[in-house]
């Protein structure tokens, strides 16, 4: 038996798809599509008739609405019969009431994404578990793109912003359970997703600025001050927080760290006998270490410039 499989996220597509692994295209003219995508957002129930004349046939005349909506249930009725269903992907009642059945045979990522978000958005970060993690990092998978690109009725927009804000939500979840359990790479990279869908959040921008810190990557940390600062002055005309620009000041006075090797352990290493080579290479090692040290010393000097002379700038 064939199993539907419906994306929303990105371009609508539906298919066929079965045990072998078949991928069977369902081809719907748009105004089809349209009627089934919103039936599949409110596949918890069942919709009046009525109300969806008014809302994809709101400028024609009742009659001419009426059978609109007649063809486009006939239409999908015919073509989601696939290999052992007897056309029953649609419900409808005697009142007129048409909806999707949910306990059909059918795959639909936006119903996936919700369903594992939820659970990870729900209750308290330490209730988290690492398979939940894994498991919400599939879903946030499926977000391939906004909610139906190139759809602009009012009831694809409300949508698509409701689930943009479960993905952002669900990403910041994210962030902060990989940042507790000290995993600053994976906690900087849901940052960054977040600002691929909103660069104007500062208080993400903030974050990205202690786990870069935090992470040894200073420069990145000022780079991510930068840019958020820029965003915020082309998008709104309007300088960062107080609280940014205070971290922004702390992170770039922080002094740098020497980087040192245990010179003393090396030095006190006792080597096998006839070990030259051996002996070669840790002169070549504490001569190295010498010249880092100079480097990190003529670093910290030019910092101390630059800090000097942008003070002077503000």
């Amino acid at each position: 038996m064939s199993t539907l499989h419906i994306r929303l996220f990105g371009q609508f597509a539906a298919t066929w798809r079965d045990r072998s692994a078949t991928v069977q295209e369902i081809r719907l003219p748009r105004s089809t599509q349209a009627l089934l995508g919103y039936l599949l957002l409110h596949r918890q129930q069942l919709v009046p008739r009525d109300v969806l004349m008014e809302i994809f046939w709101r400028d024609s005349s009742p009659e001419q609405a009426r059978s609109c909506l007649s063809t486009a249930v006939w239409r999908l009725r015919r073509r989601l019969k696939g290999s052992g269903q007897e056309g029953g992907y649609l419900l409808s009642t005697p009142e007129g009431e048409i909806g999707f059945n949910p306990a059909s045979s059918h795959w639909l990522d936006v119903a996936v994404f919700e369903e594992v978000l939820t659970r990870l958005c729900a209750g308290e970060e330490e209730a988290i578990t690492p398979a939940l993690a894994q498991e919400a990092e599939e879903a946030l998978a499926l977000y391939t793109g906004d909610l139906l690109e190139g759809w602009y009725a009012d009831w694809a927009l409300r949508e698509r912003e409701r689930l943009r804000l479960l993905y952002v939500r669900g990403l910041q979840r994210l962030m902060r359970w990989y940042k507790g359990v000290g995993n600053l790479e994976a906690s900087i990279l849901c940052g960054q997703r977040i600002l691929e869908k909103d660069l104007l959040r500062e208080e993400i921008h903030r974050e990205l600025m202690r786990l870069y810190a935090a992470n040894g990557q200073r420069a990145q940390a000022v780079r991510q001050y930068q840019a958020c600062r820029q965003a915020l002055i082309r998008e709104l005309e309007m300088e960062p927080m107080e609280e940014t620009r205070r971290l922004y000041q702390a992170i770039r006075q922080e002094p740098v760290p020497a980087w040192t090797l245990p010179v003393s352990l090396l030095q006190q290493a006792r080597l096998p006998d006839g070990a030259a080579q051996l002996d070669d290479l840790l002169q070549d090692l504490l001569q190295v270490q010498q010249q880092v040290l100079e480097a990190n010393q003529r670093l910290e000097a030019v910092i101390r410039t630059i800090q000097a002379l942008d003070r002077s700038v503000l």
